[in-house]
């Protein structure tokens, strides 16, 4: 099913979309630890295909054992912060 982004009115869509965390994917390159180390999970997200970033929520941060880096406000398309 398709969505729009009114935004910007290009299409956007939901995807199945699998986060991994990069610092254990590093480790299984330097043979550090296993491949069943790595954290993952699968989300349903919705894609755009101008976004260059993406947000998750603290749950999901905290399956996947990702340190905080940092916070931004983002301004929605309905103008809200």
């Amino acid at each position: 099913m398709s969505l729009f982004d009114f935004a910007f009115n290009k299409p956007a869509c939901r995807q199945n979309i699998t986060l991994l965390n990069a610092l254990e994917i590093g480790m299984v390159k330097k043979f550090l630890t296993g491949k069943d180390g790595v954290k993952q999970i699968n989300v349903r997200m919705l894609a755009h295909s101008d976004a260059y970033m993406m947000a998750i929520n603290e749950a999901i941060q905290e399956q996947l054992g990702l340190s905080f880096v940092e916070k931004r406000k983002l301004t929605m398309a309905d103008g809200s912060v």
